[in-house]
């Protein structure tokens, strides 16, 4: 059999089995609502001729808005899916399956080109495709999954840089347009793209391709700022989140003075965004001292009262002179101490379910932060109540910290003989850890579905690198 039928036959294999896998979390396990609920508004407002908007589907007013809570790329794609399929939620799903496994045989075929190494390449595509961390995602009308199609995207376009030994700014720009459009998290991957420039090009030209890149990227978003700008939104860049953040800054800027990983942040924010103020939950690392503590119950119990309603001003300002009384009594606390630990809880949150199936409404606010502050016999109680649960988030953590493993000896091999490791590619993975850390430490955003991006990419590098030291040691023995 020629090799172009073997590479064809296994690229029908890798389409084969990620629709297999895809399919079988979007038939059983679809998932609605959170976010979601937002996205498809917008949607419905494109598709009834209102335009990017929040309004409600049966107001006469079209409220203009910024894209909902993120950008309008993937409200969007959801009108789109809607418009060829009949409104069909499974068409939303999966489509979005179909772009994210094209987007891993185009990584496929892009790694196969730089190694010269197909069954490298064809193993890298096996594991991204099975992985745990990130093989779920379709199942939810979420933009996480075109986010990480995007990302495979962007460092594929970064790999065939890295090949040819130019920067292609053209097709990077592309994907960086699109993937921002998805999320605006996705600005991030402007360092790795910067860093691979100049890994590949000497500095003033590499000056030059950053800004080309940079323009093209701009031309879109600033079509769509000036959309903004032209319809009358007070805030040309403001994402439904955002806005309700800069309706009550003081609540926001006190929840930024304690909280070090997503379980603490959600149980005060997710009731504060829907107006269900008798649902906050405070975790006890919220409290400084007892007196503080009953401030902080009495304040909290005085919202009940506004429960639905927006969240009152006087006791936003009360929080607010809460935050700025720890930030004067401790600032090496709040500027160095807490993003450091939650950078360090971020990466190595051992909860989260990265898209399986898991808790969903059977634990509450409160037990969750019971589940992650509390001893063995609580975690022993949750195995027996959520067995498959369970076990699927252990296969997710038992995965990722493997490959963090791996992404050590990954980097070993590379110091020890640049022949093994290809260090340029290591060079942008991290910058790209070091982006999301930064980012994850100083704007409090813990939330594990915010390193989604980073995840195929550090099962790339170690598989790379760690099969072409394989390679290359079992060849020389020969």
């Amino acid at each position: 059999m020629s090799k172009i039928k073997i590479k064809a036959l296994s690229y029908a294999f890798l389409i084969f089995l990620s629709f297999c896998i895809c399919s079988f979390f979007i038939l059983y396990f679809p998932v609605s609502g959170g976010d979601g609920n937002a996205y498809k508004l917008v949607a419905e407002n494109i598709l009834r001729g209102c335009g990017v908007s929040l309004s409600k589907i049966d107001s006469i007013s079209c409220i203009p808005h910024f894209g909902g809570n993120q950008g309008p790329g993937y409200p969007a794609f959801i009108a789109f899916a809607w418009l060829i399929s009949g409104h069909s939620d499974f068409a939303v799903r999966l489509i979005q399956a179909l772009l994210y496994t094209a987007s891993i045989i185009y990584l496929v075929e892009c790694v196969s080109r730089y190694t010269k190494s197909f069954k490298i390449s064809l193993v890298i595509g096996l594991i991204l495709i099975i992985s745990p961390l990130h093989s779920a995602w379709s199942r939810f009308i979420l933009s996480e999954c075109l986010t990480l199609a995007g990302t495979l995207w962007v460092f594929s376009e970064i790999i065939r840089s890295l090949q040819t030994k130019k920067l292609r700014i053209i097709p990077i720009a592309i994907a960086f347009i699109f993937t921002s459009f998805m999320r605006l998290d996705a600005i991030l991957m402007f360092v790795p793209i910067v860093i691979s420039a100049f890994l590949i090009h000497r500095p003033i030209i590499a000056l030059k391709k950053i800004i080309l890149v940079g323009l093209i990227f701009t031309i879109p978003w600033t079509g769509w700022l000036t959309r903004n700008y032209l319809v009358g939104l007070e805030n040309i860049f403001q994402p439904q989140r955002a806005e309700l953040v800069s309706e009550t800054p003081g609540i926001f800027e006190w929840i930024q003075t304690w909280s070090t990983h997503q379980y603490s942040d959600i149980g005060v924010s997710y009731p504060i965004y829907n107006y269900a103020y008798d649902e906050i939950v405070v975790d006890e690392e919220a409290y400084s001292s007892n007196n503080e503590k009953l401030l902080i119950e009495k304040l909290v119990g005085d919202l009940y009262y506004y429960k639905n309603k927006p969240f009152p001003a006087h006791i936003d300002k009360q929080f607010s002179k809460l935050a700025q009384q720890r930030i004067k009594a401790d600032p090496l606390g709040y500027f160095l101490i807490l993003p450091s630990k939650r950078i360090l809880k971020f990466w190595l949150n051992l909860n989260a379910g990265y898209g399986l199936p898991g808790f969903g409404n059977y634990l509450s606010a409160q037990d969750r932060l019971d589940l992650i502050n509390g001893g063995i016999k609580q975690k022993i109680q949750m195995i027996t109540k959520h067995p498959f649960i369970i076990l699927s988030r252990a296969l997710a953590q038992s995965w990722k910290l493997t490959f963090y493993l791996g992404f050590i000896i990954a980097c070993w091999i590379s110091i020890k003989d640049k022949q093994y490791g290809h260090r340029d590619l290591i060079f942008v993975f991290i910058s790209f850890i070091i982006a999301r850390s930064f980012v994850t430490g100083a704007f409090n955003l813990t939330e594990a579905r915010f390193s989604i991006m980073h995840m195929p990419i550090l099962e790339l590098v170690v598989v790379l690198i760690i099969g072409n030291f394989y390679k290359k040691n079992k060849i020389s023995k020969i």
